[in-house]
């Protein structure tokens, strides 16, 4: 699993997205890759798909985006069990995690039954900057 958090440069809840991912993923017992992508204008927001900062994906989706979210260099709120805040909570992000893990572990299963072609992605790079 691949879990890339975006955000602004001095973004002011990086640092408790941080701690929620790798307390989430002990939670879940999951092993992931956890990548920050420093994101600084609103063309990278938009090729990266970051509604606001922090923006967790999680192989390569938004499970927290809401509908008609537009690209944003801003701070982002999520709406959690405790009221509006600035990451996820542990139990959202587990939540995100267990649910990734069971559709990667049922697209394994299914293409390990059947033979399959895939083509590595082209185009231009996102502009986002990993740290």
């Amino acid at each position: 699993m691949q879990i890339d958090i975006l955000h602004v440069p001095d973004c002011p809840n990086l640092g408790v997205a941080r701690s929620r991912v790798q307390t989430a993923l002990e939670r879940a017992r999951i092993e992931a890759a956890v990548r920050e992508l420093e994101v600084g204008s609103i063309g990278a927001a938009a090729r990266t798909g970051m509604p606001g900062s922090p923006t967790i994906l999680v192989d390569g989706t938004d499970p927290f985006v809401q509908a008609h979210a537009n690209p944003s260099v801003a701070c982002r709120l999520y709406r959690t069990e405790e009221g509006l805040d600035g990451a996820p909570s542990v139990e959202q992000l587990t939540e995100a995690f267990r649910a990734a893990a069971s559709r990667t572990a049922g697209i394994t299963s299914s293409s390990s039954r059947r033979t399959t072609r895939s083509r590595s992605p082209s185009g231009p790079g996102t502009g986002a900057k990993t740290k």
